[in-house]
């Protein structure tokens, strides 16, 4: 019998993010600054050393062994000019990322994550069709998709609201040639 290979779902990971501790204080330069971070059932100390430029990570995984790691923190000038921007160096891949997601006991960079994928991605075709028709249908109530994605740029159509039409297009004629 061959084995399952369900995949790791990667939005359904506990994730800590570079932006949310800039936010609560723990990126000043020059300081040392402890508290927790807790999700659920779930309770994880930090200690962020910004002299040293690293986090450290103490848990309880799997609720028997106490675990403590630390990740270093890297800093790079942002593309505008206007400062710096932090980023996570992952101890296992060594690549550079804003978030890490919790996985056997450690946070990583989502690559180092085994069979790793999001959701969107175990959903089939079909699905996601039906998904960008929800979608379709919201829109012409809200007159937009998302924050960032918009169905109008300066009075003219989108690619995507021009691929969202040619599906209700697809679908009704569908739905009304079945008769």
């Amino acid at each position: 019998m061959k084995p399952t290979t369900y995949p790791t779902i990667i939005d359904e990971c506990l994730r800590i993010n570079i932006t949310k501790l800039k936010k609560w204080g723990y990126l000043n330069s020059g300081q040392v600054k402890s508290g927790s971070i807790k999700w659920d059932n779930n309770r994880i100390d930090i200690l962020v050393d910004m002299v040293l430029k690293e986090v450290t990570f103490s848990h309880n995984y799997l609720k028997k062994k106490k675990i403590e790691y630390t990740v270093s923190l890297c800093d790079r000038p942002d593309n505008l000019g206007r400062g710096t921007l932090w980023y996570f160096r992952c101890p296992r891949t060594q690549l550079l990322c804003r978030n890490l997601y919790y996985y056997q006991g450690h946070f990583v960079h989502r690559k180092a994550i085994t069979n790793g994928m999001y959701r969107i991605q175990t959903e089939s075709k079909t699905f996601r069709v039906m998904g960008l028709l929800n979608l379709c249908l919201l829109s012409a109530k809200y007159k937009k998709l998302t924050k960032y994605s918009k169905l109008f740029y300066k009075g003219n159509p989108t690619p995507k609201f021009k691929k969202i039409e040619s599906l209700k297009r697809k679908v009704l004629q569908a739905y009304f040639c079945k008769g």
